[in-house]
């Protein structure tokens, strides 16, 4: 596999990452546990966590003896442990968010050359952040703030339409899956996904669009679409 990556081959590319990704983000938490101030969060520990990944497998040679977890290990923590005193308090981390957001709202309006102006734009596009927020929270899905206490009916039908939401991520094509789960999933930028799947990152914003289109039409045949 490792010839192959170094041969330009972009299917053993991605196998590679799927591979380590949990390895990175392992080695995020290890550091992120034994921090030593609270200010920064933990997205950014596994954002400077996977730079050192993508470093490392740029890097490693497979010939020269050495286990990838060994190389990588080293490369990653270097990444977190330089990478964490150069951030601000909340500056880097407020840019880094607005760069995911702005990834997002960038690929809506990628078929128009400016933003809307008539109500039936900026409706597509305001359903289209709302979509994004949505699959956000299925990460956070456990935080009691996110439902009713009060409202038992509000409460069990967001946990149907979450239900539903991870079952329709799944049956994506193949692109627009592995850009959702990146992207929501592992906050990885869409520069960074251009380089790892191999495509200009005006494709990426296509894709991210035309998986969001499809969860849409997928929410709206299974009858949870007034919730949007």
């Amino acid at each position: 596999m490792w010839t192959d990556y170094r041969c330009g081959n972009t299917t053993a590319r991605e196998q590679l990452l799927e591979k380590y990704l949990p390895f990175a983000k392992r080695e995020a938490a290890s550091l992120y546990a034994k921090r030593a101030v609270n200010d920064i969060e933990f997205g950014d520990y596994l954002h400077l966590a996977y730079i050192g990944l993508f470093e490392a497998m740029q890097r490693y040679r497979h010939d020269a003896g050495t286990q990838f977890d060994t190389f990588a290990s080293y490369r990653i923590r270097g990444s977190v442990l330089n990478g964490i005193p150069q951030m601000t308090e909340v500056g880097d981390q407020i840019a880094y968010a607005k760069q995911l957001h702005r990834d997002r709202t960038r690929s809506l309006l990628t078929q128009q050359k400016k933003v809307p102006t008539n109500l039936t734009d900026m409706v597509e596009l305001i359903v289209g952040i709302a979509l994004t927020y949505q699959i956000d929270e299925l990460l956070d899905a456990d935080e009691p703030n996110l439902r009713c206490p009060h409202e038992p009916y509000q409460s069990r039908a967001y946990d149907e339409i979450q239900v539903r939401l991870k079952t329709i991520l799944t049956q994506l094509p193949e692109r627009e899956h592995k850009i959702i789960y990146y992207h929501y999933f592992h906050q990885v930028t869409f520069d960074e996904i251009s380089v790892l799947l191999g495509i200009a990152n005006s494709r990426v914003s296509q894709l991210h669009k035309r998986a969001l289109e499809l969860i849409r039409q997928a929410l709206q045949q299974s009858r949870f679409s007034e919730c949007y």
